[in-house]
């Protein structure tokens, strides 16, 4: 630390006898010392308040100019006694019976240590060097300006010493002061430490500003880092010790930092200890990557970090026309869309959530639908004994009832045997056409889900896995490039391809530092041509995609090099995963775009199916109504194995309802009665008897019942009951017998899946 020498003058001096208690020598050109049998004080002043606050005093000497012993003598003076006070006083009031001693009630005495080696008869006519660091020290950190020191010789004999004083025309006393330079101490560190922050809030950090000698922060450093090696420094100029980071500036993960702060003299102190944090918060929000535009229920593929589940809406004119509902998936990044969409222009937009229960802001894009569609088929409605009759051409057919599927039929008919008695409703038959599955295999095998790093190379880069950073299985490959202007993630795949063929290669990259990150595919032979895809700079994974054809490779390849290359200075990184190499067909080459084919074909790290587009066309709609006149009984597992109830005996057929709320009754302490808490709930059952012929009819009926299954109700009066059946009892009659039986209410979706 740099220190600098002062010396400041004296501004006032006298000395004080006991022989003379009452007399004031202030105007003299010496100051006298003496301890035995007189004794005789000297008194200093002095002004610090021109040295530099809050700087450490390294040494200060009191140098005062010794011209002699007053008689002759070898005696050495060996010891004197320094004291410092900070009252000011008029030395011309200074006399043995009114000195600083007299009145120490009105300032702090210093005590500090003397003399360098004595003051000798072979000193005289020479500066001698009193110590008084302890007591200037001291008065300086306590901000006192005006002091006096005071010289007293502990023992001796009657040998006077005299020294010159601030009236001498030379060789006047003064204090010689060293003082250095005194950086702040290391800050200590508050807040946060060890926590877990939101990063989508502004993070609060802070600390405590340390100084041995004082003073406040005049500015501070704050770095901040999510490895200990890239540090990011704020930097700003203010006393506060305390630093609000904007929302949305920390990546989710472990935060470490670190602060160093300032003096007024732009000192700077150590960093504090590295300390770290946990910023959580929602995540970014997903990149759609594809979505085919040739199908009606599109596969949508998107790049998302930190997700644990999404949810992905599809609209139209700002009308949600298909919900996913929350679908968990760490791993998943496509999603087909299970509603038929007619042609025309969406919205598609998805949400993630990480393991922080936080959701992501929406990614959204715009398609416009377009789909070459089947023959628009005919459908026909007929009344059956049970219900309703539908015939349709053969092929594929999904059925709707009042605008839900209800089934499909592949034989040219549906029987709906779910209809109420005697209520209309309108059919619709919609027609499916399907681009068969096909079964693609990945060349690059499990090589392309970057579990390994043995089966990459690298260009000017170092490999590592990320187990934080990752679309599929454990981890993905870190490149950080040690030299040059980029570093690669390589593989030569030229023995796993035809020259011959048309291919499509993917993969999902993540920039972390580099300038541009892209998907190259090259060879080496002659009149190649590079592929590059378009650059990207997500700092989410975004899966990138290029299709190369048999112009592309050159004559007399030998190698054939994909790899994802990022751009930037050394120590620039990038990650890699999902990396994918497939054969397409040469129409694919040539219809389907990039984008199309990133939606078609979809990460697969060895053999998958190729997800199929799909199409339909709906028949105009046609109105029917059921009519029937007895009572009817099927399993939803068939609704075509009816039981019927024609008879009953001597009178109308028994049906009996009850229907309970749900809900409980609750006693509370200092109530006579309890109190109803309803629920959303209803209990409801049916009693009903019926009379059958034959007991063939009556195990028939038994054999419905011990199957424990949902069944359907209906009768002619329009009753329409999906439930479970119990208690049965069977009486005998003269002409046959009385069942009867339980009918316990049931929810049941009608609607199916497709």
């Amino acid at each position: 630390m740099a220190q600098t020498t002062v010396n400041l003058q004296c501004l006032g001096d006298t000395y004080v006898e006991s022989s003379n208690p009452n007399t004031n020598y202030s105007a003299q050109t010496t100051l006298k010392l003496a301890g035995f049998p007189d004794s005789i004080d000297t008194f200093l002043k002095f002004d610090l308040s021109s040295l530099p606050a809050r700087k450490r005093i390294v040494s200060a000497y009191l140098k005062a100019y010794f011209q002699g012993f007053s008689s002759p003598g070898s005696f050495a003076v060996n010891r004197m006694i320094v004291r410092g006070y900070d009252i000011d006083i008029n030395e011309s009031q200074i006399t043995y019976n009114n000195q600083p001693t007299n009145i120490q009630s009105s300032g702090v005495t210093y005590h500090g240590t003397v003399v360098t080696g004595g003051v000798q008869q072979s000193s005289a006519n020479s500066y001698v060097s009193i110590l008084a660091a302890a007591p200037l020290a001291s008065a300086y950190a306590q901000n006192r300006n005006n002091i006096w020191i005071q010289l007293q010789v502990s023992y001796g004999d009657n040998y006077e010493q005299t020294y010159t004083s601030k009236e001498s025309a030379t060789n006047k006393p003064y204090l010689e002061i060293i003082y250095e330079d005194v950086p702040p101490n290391a800050p200590t560190p508050t807040d946060p430490i060890g926590a877990y922050k939101d990063n989508k809030a502004a993070v609060h950090f802070a600390w405590q500003y340390n100084s041995d000698v004082g003073g406040v922060q005049k500015k501070f450093d704050l770095q901040w880092s999510t490895d200990q090696v890239n540090w990011t420094t704020v930097s700003q100029t203010t006393a506060n010790n305390y630093y609000d980071m904007p929302a949305d500036t920390l990546a989710t993960g472990n935060v470490y930092w670190r602060v160093r702060c300032y003096n007024e003299y732009d000192e700077a102190s150590e960093y504090c200890s590295i300390q770290s944090f946990y910023a959580v918060g929602a995540p970014t929000a997903p990149a759609i990557n594809a979505i085919p535009t040739n199908s009606a229920r599109p596969v949508i593929s998107w790049s998302a970090f930190a997700q644990q589940v999404y949810q992905l809406q599809v609209l139209s004119d700002n009308t949600v026309v298909y919900d996913s509902g929350i679908v968990p998936g760490i791993s998943i990044r496509q999603h087909k869309v299970m509603a038929w969409l007619a042609d025309g222009e969406y919205i598609v937009r998805i949400c993630v959530k990480n393991e922080y229960d936080l959701w992501s802001e929406w990614g959204s894009a715009t398609v416009t639908i377009s789909t070459v569609k089947p023959t628009k088929p005919t459908l026909t409605a007929a009344k059956t004994l049970t219900g309703i009759k539908l015939t349709v051409p053969s092929g594929r057919m999904l059925i709707y009832r009042d605008g839900k599927c209800i089934g499909e039929t592949a034989t040219g008919e549906y029987n709906d045997n779910a209809i109420a008695n005697g209520k209309e409703h309108d059919y619709v038959a919609r027609a499916i056409q399907q681009v068969s599955d096909r079964q693609i295999a990945n060349v690059l095998g499990t090589d392309g889900d970057c579990e390994d790093i043995s089966k990459w190379t690298s260009y000017a880069g170092s490999l590592s896995l990320d187990s934080s950073n990752k679309v599929f299985g454990n981890s993905s490959i870190k490149v950080t490039q040690h030299s040059g202007t980029y570093a690669t993630l390589q593989k030569d795949i030229f023995l796993n391809i035809d020259l011959a063929k048309h291919y499509f290669i993917s993969a999902y990259t993540r920039n972390i530092t580099t300038t541009s990150l892209f998907l190259r595919f090259a060879t080496n032979g002659t009149g190649r041509i590079i592929i590059d895809s378009v650059p990207s700079t997500e700092t989410s994974f975004k899966r990138l995609g290029i299709k190369v054809s048999p112009l592309n490779y050159g004559i007399g390849s030998t190698t054939a090099i994909i790899s994802t290359i990022g751009y930037g200075d050394v120590s620039a990184e990038h990650e890699s995963d999902g990396c994918l190499v497939v054969e397409i067909t040469e129409a694919e080459y040539n219809s389907l775009t990039v984008d199309q084919l990133l939606a078609k074909y979809p990460f697969g790290n060895n053999t998958f199916m190729a997800p199929a587009g799909e199409t339909f066309t709906d028949s105009d709609p046609v109105t029917a109504t059921a009519e029937f006149k007895h009572s009817l009984i099927a399993p939803v597992s068939d609704l075509t194995d009816v039981f019927t109830f024609i008879r009953s005996l001597n009178a109308p057929p028994k049906r009996t309802y009850n229907r309970q709320p749900g809900g409980a009754f609750v006693e509370y302490a200092g109530r006579k009665s309890p109190v109803w808490e309803p629920t959303e709930h209803v209990s409801a059952a049916w009693a009903m008897a019926f009379f059958l012929k034959s007991w063939d009819d009556v195990e028939e009926f038994i054999d419905i019942v011990d199957r424990k299954e949902t069944v359907l109700y209906r009768d002619a009066r329009g009753r329409k009951i999906y439930g479970v059946l119990g208690n049965p009892t069977v009486n005998d009659e003269i002409s046959g017998y009385t069942v009867g039986f339980t009918l316990t209410e049931v929810d049941h979706i009608e609607e199916v899946e497709v």
